[in-house]
């Protein structure tokens, strides 16, 4: 069972890498360019159903880098990790939107998450916290689906 990221544009989506086995990710519309940021002998990357899927697959296990993939439909930004607890295995990316029809994921004492449809919403309640990097002081919109990173913990998906 594939799992769904609702790409909002612009936004970098962390993807979690395995050395046990290969990641899938499958776009809408046929993969026309991408640029991994390592080095070429840290994966084996291929493209494979038409361009639409790619496959990725760790030589190492000190992944730690960016890739970008150009579809012929929108460009989509990742941030690859090695990680064995929870990694990715199969991804369907699908474009999404922020919405407003938001119901309430869970709940903590300086943030709360919110999902819809195709967007997630981050509230911060008490003063400034990091989401995914980004210094926020106010509520945030993220991609539906993708890991969530508060104060560097990883907290959803």
């Amino acid at each position: 069972m594939a799992h769904i990221i609702y790409m909002l544009s612009n936004q970098i989506v962390s993807i979690f890498i395995s050395l046990q086995f290969a990641t899938v990710i499958e776009f809408p519309s046929p993969v026309t360019t991408y640029v991994y940021g390592g080095s070429e002998t840290d994966l084996i990357i291929d493209l494979i159903q038409n361009n639409k899927i790619l496959s990725i697959k760790p030589r190492s296990g000190n992944i730690n880098s960016n890739l970008v993939v150009t579809t012929k439909t929108g460009k989509y930004y990742f941030y690859l990790k090695t990680e064995n607890a929870r990694p990715h295995k199969f991804i369907s990316i699908k474009d999404g939107l922020i919405e407003s029809a938001l119901v309430m994921v869970k709940d903590e004492s300086t943030y709360a998450i919110l999902e819809g449809a195709t967007s997630a919403k981050v509230i911060t309640k008490k003063g400034p916290i990091d989401v995914n990097g980004e210094q926020a002081t106010t509520d945030l919109y993220f991609s539906k689906g993708a890991p969530l990173f508060i104060n560097g913990a990883r907290v959803f998906n």
